[in-house]
């Protein structure tokens, strides 16, 4: 089986199951900031109009946010987690603040994210099979797009980038995204 058909698999796998439980779920509270949100989704390793594919593989993502501050429609997150690749490909773990800004009434909601990573990759340019990531540590930016689809539910389109931005090392840059599907529970 190959990354792309895993990670597509999970995907839609993902989807039914959402679709499913939403069905069954009672109504969501618009606007609804939960206290904890538990995430785990199905990313692509190196994927994009910006990547090379120099790695390969798919990632299991998990992460842990918790709510700091309330304001009117939005909020402000803690957040933890880490991105392991299934592949022989780059693994992190990362820690950050994201802001939601739910859209009016609708269950529809935006984050954005910024922190810092670290990963088990290789800092300089050893396979052609490998990034260069220049140094250990390196900034990390998120953004999704999700959907509450009930009081302990919601599915999010979820997109990272990590890098050390040539400000750790000026030689090697070449970032790293990953793509994918993220189902929450809150609680």
């Amino acid at each position: 089986m190959t990354a792309m058909h895993f990670t597509r698999t999970l995907c839609l796998t993902s989807a039914a199951l959402l679709m499913s439980l939403g069905a069954h779920a009672e109504s969501s509270t618009p606007n609804m900031l939960p206290k904890h949100i538990v995430f785990l989704g199905g990313l692509a390793h190196n994927k994009g109009p910006i990547a090379s594919e120099t790695e390969d593989g798919p990632d299991v993502n998990i992460a842990y946010h918790h709510l700091l501050k309330r304001f009117d429609n939005s909020g402000l997150y803690a957040h933890g987690g880490a991105v392991i690749n299934l592949s022989d490909g780059t693994s992190y773990a990362y820690i950050g603040g994201t802001g939601r800004l739910a859209f009016g009434a609708s269950p529809v909601y935006g984050e954005i994210g910024v922190g810092f990573a670290v990963h088990d990759g290789d800092l300089e340019k050893k396979s052609n099979n490998k990034r260069e990531l220049g140094s250990r540590e390196l900034f990390r930016f998120e953004i999704s797009l999700g959907y509450q689809i009930s009081d302990a539910i919601s599915a999010s389109l979820f997109l990272d980038h990590i890098s050390n931005g040539s400000i750790l090392n000026n030689d090697d840059n070449r970032g790293l995204d990953t793509y994918g599907l993220r189902i929450g529970y809150s609680y």
